[in-house]
């Protein structure tokens, strides 16, 4: 994860996430990643409008969004 996380991050590319929220519930997110460490990533969420902190333990996939078609 840590390549995707990072290459998005330097070329300001969307990501697609499904996402564990702490309460059970499952979202598709989409994002774009400012930063990041070993437990968290910070990134504009296109869904929530609004900066979003997640929990990378609750990240059960990503992968980069394509824009191509």
């Amino acid at each position: 994860m840590q390549t995707i996380l990072e290459k998005s991050r330097l070329k300001r590319q969307k990501l697609c996430m499904i996402y564990k929220s702490e309460d059970g519930k499952f979202t598709k997110r989409v994002v774009r990643i400012e930063t990041y460490d070993e437990r968290s990533i910070n990134a504009w969420c296109f869904k929530k409008q609004a900066y979003r902190r997640f929990l990378r333990k609750n990240i059960l996939a990503i992968q980069p969004v394509n824009t191509y078609g």
